[in-house]
């Protein structure tokens, strides 16, 4: 139950997140990806997983570009354990 709340409670947000998307009419400029997964084992070496997840994706394209953004950035943040600047260097992004 208490796994049920939280990913109800995670719904709620991913809805709040949506309406200032549409607030401040970000939606075509939009690229977004949302996932949490609670693990739930069965096994001593399987689980399953309850998630909620939300994805503001216009093409395949755009996919393959959010998600190599997720590896390497993953990569570099376990491998070097840098700030935000260090894991955006290169990528092409930046937060100003």
């Amino acid at each position: 139950m208490k796994q049920d709340d939280f990913l109800m409670e995670i719904q709620q947000k991913l809805m709040e997140i949506d309406e200032i998307i549409d607030k401040y009419e970000m939606r075509d400029q939009l690229m977004s990806i949302f996932v949490v997964g609670v693990l739930e084992p069965y096994t001593d070496t399987k689980s399953t997983m309850k998630t909620m997840y939300g994805y503001s994706l216009d093409s395949e394209e755009e996919l393959d570009t959010i998600i190599d953004f997720i590896k390497e950035t993953w990569k570099e943040q376990k491998d070097i354990g840098g700030d935000l600047d260090d894991l955006l260097n290169g990528l092409g992004i930046s937060l100003n």
